[in-house]
């Protein structure tokens, strides 16, 4: 009888081998990337949403706020010194926006500390009145206003001069008018008519709205 070792051999059993690895599955070709749609901002979709009469009326509305800004920048030119900042009115458009419709420039159509400073001022104001391409209504208004009291200005001027002058040497009354008392009454008279219905200091030349 063999005597062998006390435990018996045991077969050697390898270790498990590692898995294999599996490769990562291809990547799945990505969609290709869509062009933006016309109209994507929502300005864009908004316009395209305008019908044709819509179109139409902010056509319309583009040109009369271009109008409207050119005429109150030609009164606050003109008008320089004696001309404010122009003001508009508004009116939404069927595309959300804004237009100027109506505008104004206040201008101090107040005299001067002498005629010949009235006399300055009411060309001044006048040429403001007038400037633009188609003055309104109430800018031949407020011309003609200047106008009136520049003519006073002048009457004024004339009867400073006569009264500086004194009246001709021979001044009698033979029952006639007197020409030089009768002129003095007259200057008089529109001096006294010019104050009388001068208007107040300010006036608003205007894009009339439509």
């Amino acid at each position: 009888m063999q005597v062998g070792p006390s435990n018996s051999a045991r077969p050697l059993v390898p270790p498990p081998a590692a898995p294999a690895a599996v490769p990562d599955p291809a990547p799945e070709p990505s969609a290709p990337a869509q062009a933006d749609a016309p109209g994507s901002s929502e300005a864009e979709a908004h316009t395209t949403e305008l019908s044709t009469e819509e179109r139409a009326a902010v056509a319309e509305l583009s040109a009369r706020d271009a109008e409207v800004r050119a005429h109150e920048a030609a009164h606050a030119s003109a008008g320089g010194g004696l001309a404010g900042s122009p003001s508009y009115s508004y009116q939404t458009g069927p595309d959300g926006k804004q237009y100027a419709v109506g505008g104004e420039v206040s201008i101090d159509t107040s005299g001067g500390a002498t005629p010949q400073e009235t006399i300055a001022r009411m060309r001044q104001v006048r040429a403001a009145a007038l400037a633009p391409a188609n003055p309104s209504g109430q800018d031949q208004a407020v011309a003609a206003s200047a106008s009136r009291r520049e003519a006073a200005a002048r009457e004024e001027m004339a009867k400073v001069a006569a009264e500086a002058s004194g009246p001709p040497a021979a001044h009698e009354h033979d029952g006639s008018v007197c020409p030089f008392c009768n002129t003095a009454a007259q200057r008089y008279k529109a001096v006294a008519e010019a104050k009388a219905t001068a208007p107040s200091s300010q006036h608003a030349v205007r894009a009339e709205p439509v």
